[in-house]
């Protein structure tokens, strides 16, 4: 089960349903009974399969230049593929509306034009972080991208783009397809200079939320229009449970379990996961690699198999 050429077991995998054969298999050479759906072995649910990021995802300007390449976007781990035309484009600043500090990027009444797209730095201000690296905890997740995300959707955004701060040349940050997280609406990344392109003194913008005192009055009028179009895949599997039976008369039933999954390459609850949090972007290349699962839960589907054959 925890050999390389299961891949991982990841649910709804050719990994996962070799697996699912082959415990079959065994369950029914130790003498045991089918008891899953249809008189067969299996009991089959829909999963989600890591989301894939497509080719072509873009953002132009009405009637103006149109950015597409890696260093100037990327979808965000959790878009949803889709199309935003001729959209109302509005900056938002940090995109965080917080009452108790303060701090509403979106106004005391946020009123987002029709179909808007929201334009919102990435972070939290400068001034904010304690030693100009860390981020001030008592923000709580006021930073997060998804927070902001979720946040622009909930004021009836129907699209975010996340810019890099004007101080950096990072490119956008590359898709993560391990979150799990998903907003449901088309999502992107840009570059701090694509950001200037499309809202003329954004810099500035930022520049000056960054000094604190300073707080500059929002303005949720747009800027322009734009048209985003975010292509990511987000397809679904089929997942197997493998269920047996051994006949006890009318005795009541006794439920034997394990999981059979596992992490596949890796994403949520992984320590590949984990290190993409570390270094501060998607999964590095080098951490996509088959989590084998011998002890989560090979060893656990050992047991049950013993227990089946000394029961039998």
């Amino acid at each position: 089960m925890a050999d390389d050429a299961r891949e991982g077991r990841r649910a709804g995998t050719k990994g996962e349903s070799a697996t699912t054969e082959w415990l079959a298999a065994r369950l029914e050479a130790l003498g045991l009974e089918p008891a899953g759906e249809s008189g067969g072995w299996f009991q089959e649910f829909p999963v989600p399969l890591p989301p894939v990021e497509l080719a072509g995802s873009y953002v132009s300007q009405d009637g103006g230049q149109s950015f597409s390449d890696a260093g100037a976007l990327r979808p965000l781990f959790c878009s949803v593929s889709g199309v935003v035309e001729q959209a109302p484009l509005v900056v938002a600043g940090y995109g965080v509306q917080d009452s108790e500090r303060g701090w509403l990027d979106y106004g005391e009444t946020p009123e987002l034009p029709v179909g808007a797209v929201v334009l919102i730095t990435r972070g939290l201000p400068r001034g904010a972080h304690v030693d100009g690296s860390r981020e001030d905890a008592s923000w709580g997740f006021q930073g997060s991208i998804f927070h902001k995300v979720m946040l622009a959707k909930g004021l009836g955004a129907a699209g975010v783009l996340i810019a890099q701060h004007p101080d950096t040349s990072s490119p956008p940050l590359p898709f993560d397809a391990g979150s799990g997280a998903v907003a449901g609406i088309p999502c992107a990344m840009v570059s701090s200079a694509v950001a200037e392109l499309l809202s003329p003194g954004q810099g500035d913008l930022i520049h000056s939320l960054d000094k604190l005192e300073d707080r500059v009055a929002p303005a949720l009028s747009p800027v322009g229009e734009v048209h985003l179009d975010v292509r990511v895949s987000r397809e679904k599997g089929t997942g197997r449970n493998v269920l047996a039976r051994l006949s006890g008369g009318d005795a009541p039933t006794v439920v034997l379990g394990a999981h059979l999954d596992h992490l596949g390459y890796g994403g949520p609850g992984s320590l590949a996961g984990l290190g993409a949090k570390a270094s501060g972007g998607g999964p590095s290349p080098s951490l996509r690699e088959i989590h084998n699962g011998a002890d989560d839960n090979a060893s656990g589907c050992a047991v049950l198999l013993e227990a089946a054959r000394l029961l039998s």
